[in-house]
């Protein structure tokens, strides 16, 4: 076997073992905090009032919102002037950032096949692939491509694995 081929297939494993420790960390989250209910992943608070079809929605105690709610308010309506926006903090702002919502908007066919799915898919999508550019990266200077698991540690990925934002996919 190739020294190049055996390298890439440690960063390629690396990415791998992203993947299954993003969605072992939302499972659990999912389980022991939010009662098997997926979309307390997003931090909905509650206020102001959710928009029509999303109940079933877990809710935060009161000021436990973050910025997924609103991205999972783009992944149905990616697109100006939004449906979603009399329930979205600064529509403009979040809509510029429409690069993980639109494309799980387009995978779930303009939202009407598990867009929530698809989000935290591709959440989990992204960071395998910075774990693997970042193994790859280390693999050029003569370190392990495991060394790219490191791309986990980040501030922008703990906080998009946790709270479904996107700055993972930067």
């Amino acid at each position: 076997m190739v020294p190049e081929q055996v390298s890439e297939r440690s960063a390629k494993l690396a990415a791998l073992a992203a993947l299954l420790l993003v969605f072992g960390w939302q499972a659990a989250q999912v389980y022991r905090i939010f009662g098997g209910n997926w979309t307390g992943l997003f931090y909905h608070d509650g206020t102001p009032t959710l928009a029509p079809g999303f109940e079933g929605t877990h809710l935060q105690p009161a000021g436990g919102d973050y910025d997924g709610q609103y991205y999972r308010y783009l992944v149905r309506d990616p697109i100006p002037p939004f449906a979603y926006r009399q329930w979205m903090d600064s529509p403009a702002q979040r809509g510029s950032r429409v690069l993980v919502p639109g494309l799980a908007w387009a995978l779930s066919m303009g939202g009407r096949l598990a867009p929530d799915a698809v989000y935290i898919g591709l959440i989990g999508v992204f960071a395998a692939l910075g774990v693997y550019c970042s193994g790859r990266w280390f693999e050029r200077r003569g370190v392990s491509g495991w060394a790219g698991l490191s791309f986990m540690a980040l501030p922008a990925t703990v906080s998009s694995v946790d709270r479904m934002l996107v700055d993972v996919a930067l």
